[in-house]
């Protein structure tokens, strides 16, 4: 296991304290990626609450209420990421736990990676000063409307080590054979604001969005 920083990205998915892995290969090669395969439901900020007050999907919105939220409680953590197009067909990604102090902003590549007939969110540490800067990790995801989605992490802790791209999918099939790849409660992700991409644009800009600092006044963003 990895014992620096970035091992937080995958520790705060996972509310029961279990800990992730990082790994010398990805998935799936990056840069063996030549044509379009954006998600776009993937693109935005999305935030995941832990503590008491955590529900899993949002209560409906009172049309009446205030758009102002309520405070979020001391004993509530938020923890946010921002999803946002890099170029075809990959994603920059960037992560913070608000309740650290000082938090700290960490950064991703992602991209989908495909094995058999399910994709993952792949990712690699572009994190400046990064213990683990190149290193590698993935989630399976699912979707729930109108946007958001649950991440499961995976138990692949024999594999950080591997030597290729396919031994590591070696590894994973092996691992779903047996029904031991995705353990872990999954953690749900509420998507707050939208990032709209337009698949003709050169490359995307990478100014992450004021709702992923300050998340949103609407109790209904109208995704």
């Amino acid at each position: 296991m990895l014992r620096h920083p970035l091992a937080l990205l995958l520790l705060v998915l996972l509310p029961l304290g279990l800990g992730g892995c990082l790994f010398d290969q990805p998935l799936t090669d990056p840069n063996s990626l030549t044509t379009p395969n954006i998600d776009s439901r993937l693109l935005g900020v999305f935030e995941f609450r832990e503590g008491p007050q955590e529900k899993r999907k949002p209560a409906k919105p009172d049309p009446e209420a205030s758009p102002t939220p309520s405070p979020t409680p001391d004993n509530v953590n938020v923890q946010r990421l921002a999803v946002m197009p890099l170029g075809p067909n990959k994603y920059i990604i960037y992560y913070r736990d608000f309740s650290k102090r000082p938090a700290k902003t960490y950064k991703f590549t992602g991209w989908l990676s495909r094995v058999d007939s399910t994709n993952y969110i792949s990712f690699r540490d572009d994190t400046d000063g990064s213990e683990s800067f190149g290193k590698y990790g993935f989630f399976k995801f699912e979707w729930e409307f109108p946007g958001n989605f649950l991440l499961y992490a995976p138990d692949m802790k024999e594999s950080e080590n591997a030597k290729s791209p396919f031994e590591m999918r070696k590894a994973l099939r092996a691992k779903i054979k047996a029904g031991t790849a995705f353990p872990y409660t999954a953690t749900y992700w509420s998507k707050i604001a939208r990032i709209w991409w337009d698949p003709k644009a050169a490359e995307a800009g990478t100014n992450i969005p004021p709702e992923f600092e300050n998340g949103t006044t609407r109790q209904d963003p109208g995704l």
